[in-house]
């Protein structure tokens, strides 16, 4: 199946479970705007925090244009991070 380069792909490990990579780093070649370069990090923060509270069930590899994430997230705190921060949020 062809992924986009800028798409969520699932990758499948061997014990069963499977690992969520996103990469927005084609998305705009002249640059990220400030408010996705907000965004961008508010995301990454939010998951270190969430890995941060629980370091058992969810790991957070952030590198320069992508992120690798293995584990659960609660969508709840992520999604009202993201909404944060295209309000002007801290």
């Amino acid at each position: 199946m062809a992924v986009a380069s800028n798409a969520i792909r699932v990758l499948p490990r061997t014990n069963g479970r499977r690992v969520l990579e996103m990469g927005a780093g084609n998305m705009n070649p002249g640059g990220a705007s400030p408010l996705e370069e907000k965004v961008k990090q508010a995301i990454i923060d939010e998951l270190k925090r969430q890995a941060d509270l629980h370091p058992g069930s969810l790991q957070v590899s952030p590198a320069e244009t992508t992120i690798l994430v293995n584990g659960k997230i609660d969508l709840d705190d992520l999604t009202m991070v993201v909404i944060g921060a295209l309000a002007g949020g801290p």
